[in-house]
C-alpha cells in the first residue's frame, strides 16, 4: 500500500492514518502500528471504521456517486452480470432480478438485522431513542437492507448523506489533515475522541470469571513485538527491498499484459476473422495460465512488441505474432 500511495501522490509518504475493523483490540492496533513501522510507515493514528463514519456524519460530508456491478440493484429491478473467461475460456452471462438477488441473500440479510437487534439490546437502548442511523459500506445501499432496518427501527428515516463507498477513506484523510495541521478551519476545529475496545472475559461460573487466556502473574508482559524484534524486521525489510520491488514490477507487468489481452478480446467482433482472433486470445490466456510463477518483465513486453497492422470493419487493429502466439489490438 505504501508503494501504491507514493506512486499515486508522486512523492514520499511521510505518515499515514490507518483504519482497522471495529473489533480490533489494543494489542491488534499496536501490532498494526508495528507492521507500519517495519515497512517504513509513520503511523500517525489508528482509528476504527465506525469512528470514521462518525467523522463524516459530524462534518456533514455529502457526496453523490454511483457504484458499479451489483450497485445496479440499488436503482433498477434487474441487472446483467458478465464475467469474461469464468472457466476454461468460457464466458458467463446472466440476468438477475432484484427479487432473485434478495431471495439468494435473504439469510445474510436476516443475520444483519440480528446483529442490529443485539447491538441495541447490549447497549440497553430503546429503538425509539435512536437519534440517527448512518449507513456505511457498499451493501448498505441495498434497498432490502434499508427496508428491513427501517422496519426494526419503527420506520425511522435513514441517513443517506454519506457516500458509503468512500466514507472510511475520506474520514481517514480528514484525521490525517488534523494531525498534520492542514486543511480548513472546519477540519482543524474537529476533535476526535475514541475509546478502543478491551479484551475482557465474557462468561462467569458463579463469582469466578472464566479464564480465556493464561498469562504469567510473575511479571508484566506486553505480549507484542519488542523494540529489538522491530529493529531486526526493519533491517530485513530494507535488505529485501530491491527484491520486493523487482517482484512488484513483475506483478505489474503481468496485470498490464492481462488487461491488454482483455482489451483486445473486446474488439474481436470487429475483426475480419473473429474465429482466428478468438483462438489467438485463448492462446494468450493459456500462456498466462501456464506461467505459474511470474515471468520476467521483458517477457511480457516481448509478447506485445511484434505488431502488424491490419484493417477491420471500420477501424485499424493490430495483430501481434510472437513465438506462435498472436492476437489483435
Amino acid at each position: 500500500m505504501k508503494h501504491i500511495t507514493e506512486k499515486y501522490i508522486g512523492s514520499t509518504m511521510n505518515g499515514a492514518v490507518i483504519t482497522v475493523p471495529a473489533d480490533f483490540n489494543i494489542l491488534q492496533c499496536q501490532a498494526t502500528i508495528d507492521a507500519g513501522e517495519i515497512v517504513g510507515i509513520n503511523v500517525l493514528r489508528i482509528i476504527g471504521k465506525p469512528t470514521t463514519a462518525a467523522i463524516a456524519y459530524g462534518l456533514d460530508h455529502v457526496e453523490a456517486s454511483r457504484g458499479r456491478g451489483m450497485s445496479s440493484f440499488f436503482t433498477s429491478e434487474a441487472t446483467r452480470i458478465e464475467i469474461d473467461y469464468l472457466f476454461q475460456g468460457i464466458d458467463f452471462f446472466a440476468s438477475v432480478t432484484r427479487s432473485k438477488f434478495e431471495e439468494l441473500n435473504s439469510d445474510l440479510f436476516v443475520k444483519c438485522m440480528d446483529t442490529v437487534e443485539k447491538c441495541l439490546a447490549d447497549a440497553q437502548i430503546n429503538k425509539n431513542a435512536v437519534d440517527d442511523v448512518v449507513l456505511v459500506g457498499g451493501s448498505s445501499r441495498i434497498p432490502k437492507i434499508q427496508q428491513m432496518l427501517q422496519d426494526i427501527l419503527n420506520g425511522k428515516e435513514l441517513c443517506n448523506k454519506i457516500n458509503p463507498d468512500e466514507a472510511v477513506a475520506f474520514d481517514a484523510a480528514v484525521q490525517a489533515a488534523i494531525l498534520s495541521d492542514k486543511g480548513n478551519e472546519k477540519v482543524q476545529g474537529f476533535k476526535l475522541v475514541e475509546v478502543p475496545p478491551l479484551s475482557l472475559g465474557i462468561r462467569y461460573k458463579g463469582d469466578v470469571m472464566e479464564v480465556k487466556l493464561r498469562l504469567s502473574a510473575s511479571k508484566v508482559e506486553a505480549y507484542r513485538l519488542s523494540r529489538d524484534e522491530i529493529e531486526k524486521m526493519i533491517k530485513e525489510a530494507k535488505m529485501y527491498k530491491a527484491e520486493d520491488e523487482k517482484h512488484w514490477k513483475k506483478h505489474e507487468a503481468r496485470l498490464d499484459f492481462d488487461t491488454f489481452v482483455c482489451r483486445m478480446r473486446a474488439k474481436i467482433k470487429s475483426s475480419t476473422d473473429p474465429k482466428k482472433a478468438e483462438d489467438a486470445i485463448n492462446k494468450a490466456f493459456q500462456w498466462l495460465d501456464a506461467k505459474q510463477e511470474l515471468a520476467e518483465v521483458n517477457e511480457y513486453e516481448e509478447k506485445k512488441s511484434c505488431r502488424l497492422s491490419l484493417r477491420t470493419q471500420g477501424l485499424t487493429t493490430i495483430s501481434l505474432v510472437k513465438d506462435g502466439l498472436d492476437w489483435i489490438e
